[in-house]
Protein backbone atom coordinates (compact mmCIF):
# COMPACT_ATOMS: atom_id res chain seq x y z
CA UNK A 1 0.00 0.00 0.00
CA UNK A 2 1.17 3.94 -0.51
CA UNK A 3 2.36 6.23 1.88
CA UNK A 4 -0.75 8.85 2.66
CA UNK A 5 -0.23 11.89 1.09
CA UNK A 6 1.83 14.87 2.97
CA UNK A 7 -1.28 17.12 4.01
CA UNK A 8 0.30 20.27 2.10
CA UNK A 9 -0.58 24.14 2.87
CA UNK A 10 -4.22 25.23 0.94
CA UNK A 11 -2.26 28.19 -1.26
CA UNK A 12 0.10 25.28 -1.62
CA UNK A 13 -2.07 22.71 -2.67
CA UNK A 14 -3.26 25.48 -5.19
CA UNK A 15 -0.13 26.10 -6.66
CA UNK A 16 0.06 22.25 -7.17
CA UNK A 17 -3.22 21.85 -8.93
CA UNK A 18 -2.62 24.84 -10.96
CA UNK A 19 0.67 23.00 -12.41
CA UNK A 20 -1.15 19.97 -12.69
CA UNK A 21 -3.46 21.64 -15.50
CA UNK A 22 -0.33 22.50 -17.50
CA UNK A 23 1.43 20.35 -20.21
CA UNK A 24 4.23 18.92 -18.49
CA UNK A 25 7.51 18.49 -20.25
CA UNK A 26 8.31 14.44 -19.33
CA UNK A 27 7.57 11.33 -20.49
CA UNK A 28 7.41 8.27 -18.41
CA UNK A 29 9.55 4.26 -19.07
CA UNK A 30 9.19 1.46 -17.66
CA UNK A 31 12.06 0.83 -15.07
CA UNK A 32 13.03 -1.67 -17.58
CA UNK A 33 14.54 0.83 -19.67
CA UNK A 34 16.72 2.37 -17.07
CA UNK A 35 19.82 2.97 -18.00
CA UNK A 36 23.03 2.20 -16.14
CA UNK A 37 24.20 5.00 -13.91
CA UNK A 38 20.87 6.16 -12.66
CA UNK A 39 21.98 6.48 -8.91
CA UNK A 40 22.85 10.09 -8.16
CA UNK A 41 20.30 11.77 -5.34
CA UNK A 42 19.44 15.20 -6.68
CA UNK A 43 16.63 16.42 -4.63
CA UNK A 44 14.28 15.10 -1.86
CA UNK A 45 10.64 16.29 -2.03
CA UNK A 46 8.21 16.23 0.36
CA UNK A 47 5.59 14.93 -1.44
CA UNK A 48 4.94 11.02 -1.18
CA UNK A 49 4.68 9.15 -4.46
CA UNK A 50 0.87 8.92 -3.75
CA UNK A 51 0.42 12.80 -4.22
CA UNK A 52 3.04 12.99 -7.14
CA UNK A 53 0.89 10.38 -8.98
CA UNK A 54 -2.12 12.34 -8.03
CA UNK A 55 -0.48 15.60 -9.11
CA UNK A 56 1.73 14.59 -11.98
CA UNK A 57 -0.09 11.00 -13.43
CA UNK A 58 3.10 9.53 -12.64
CA UNK A 59 2.79 5.72 -12.00
CA UNK A 60 5.05 4.44 -9.50
CA UNK A 61 6.07 0.87 -9.45
CA UNK A 62 7.03 -1.27 -6.58
CA UNK A 63 10.83 -3.13 -6.80
CA UNK A 64 13.61 -4.19 -4.80
CA UNK A 65 17.04 -2.46 -5.16
CA UNK A 66 20.10 -3.07 -3.28
CA UNK A 67 18.51 -1.47 -0.07
CA UNK A 68 15.07 -2.75 -0.09
CA UNK A 69 11.70 -2.14 -1.60
CA UNK A 70 11.00 1.09 -3.18
CA UNK A 71 8.51 2.93 -5.25
CA UNK A 72 10.37 3.78 -8.40
CA UNK A 73 9.14 5.80 -11.73
CA UNK A 74 11.50 6.27 -14.50
CA UNK A 75 11.06 9.31 -16.21
CA UNK A 76 12.62 11.26 -19.70
CA UNK A 77 12.87 14.90 -20.63
CA UNK A 78 11.86 15.89 -23.84
CA UNK A 79 15.49 15.20 -25.15
CA UNK A 80 14.95 11.93 -23.81
CA UNK A 81 17.88 12.23 -20.53
CA UNK A 82 16.53 9.77 -18.15
CA UNK A 83 15.82 10.74 -14.38
CA UNK A 84 13.78 8.77 -11.60
CA UNK A 85 11.62 9.18 -8.88
CA UNK A 86 12.12 6.42 -5.68
CA UNK A 87 10.80 6.27 -2.06
CA UNK A 88 11.85 3.19 0.26
CA UNK A 89 8.51 1.54 1.46
CA UNK A 90 10.27 0.57 4.88
CA UNK A 91 12.23 3.56 5.38
CA UNK A 92 11.95 6.20 7.55
CA UNK A 93 10.53 8.82 5.23
CA UNK A 94 8.81 6.84 3.02
CA UNK A 95 6.15 9.65 2.75
CA UNK A 96 9.13 11.98 0.64
CA UNK A 97 10.42 11.65 -3.17
CA UNK A 98 13.47 11.11 -4.12
CA UNK A 99 14.67 12.54 -7.96
CA UNK A 100 17.68 10.45 -8.81
CA UNK A 101 19.69 11.61 -12.03
CA UNK A 102 22.61 9.93 -14.15
CA UNK A 103 26.11 9.52 -11.53
CA UNK A 104 28.26 10.17 -14.52
CA UNK A 105 26.95 13.47 -15.18
CA UNK A 106 29.35 16.63 -15.37
CA UNK A 107 26.80 18.73 -14.58
CA UNK A 108 24.30 17.32 -11.83
CA UNK A 109 22.97 21.10 -10.85
CA UNK A 110 22.27 21.88 -14.57
CA UNK A 111 20.16 17.97 -14.62
CA UNK A 112 18.42 18.90 -11.08
CA UNK A 113 16.88 22.46 -12.89
CA UNK A 114 16.14 20.36 -16.15
CA UNK A 115 14.44 17.84 -14.27
CA UNK A 116 12.75 20.20 -12.14
CA UNK A 117 11.41 22.65 -14.89
CA UNK A 118 9.70 19.00 -16.71
CA UNK A 119 8.47 18.31 -13.37
CA UNK A 120 6.67 21.97 -12.82
CA UNK A 121 7.75 20.97 -9.14
CA UNK A 122 7.58 24.32 -6.96
CA UNK A 123 10.68 25.23 -4.67
CA UNK A 124 8.24 25.23 -1.53
CA UNK A 125 8.22 21.11 -2.01
CA UNK A 126 12.14 20.85 -2.08
CA UNK A 127 13.37 19.98 1.04
CA UNK A 128 16.99 19.48 -0.04
CA UNK A 129 18.88 19.94 -3.41
CA UNK A 130 22.33 19.08 -4.68
CA UNK A 131 24.57 22.18 -3.98
CA UNK A 132 22.18 23.39 -0.89
CA UNK A 133 23.48 22.60 2.35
Amino acid sequence: MAPDILKVAPELDEKLKSRNKMGFRFKQLHLGDMEFGLAKELAVFSLSPQALSELRGIRFELTKDDLDYVYAALLATEDDQQFALRSYLRGPHSDKTELVGNECSMQPQADLKKFLAALQIPDEVILWSIGKS
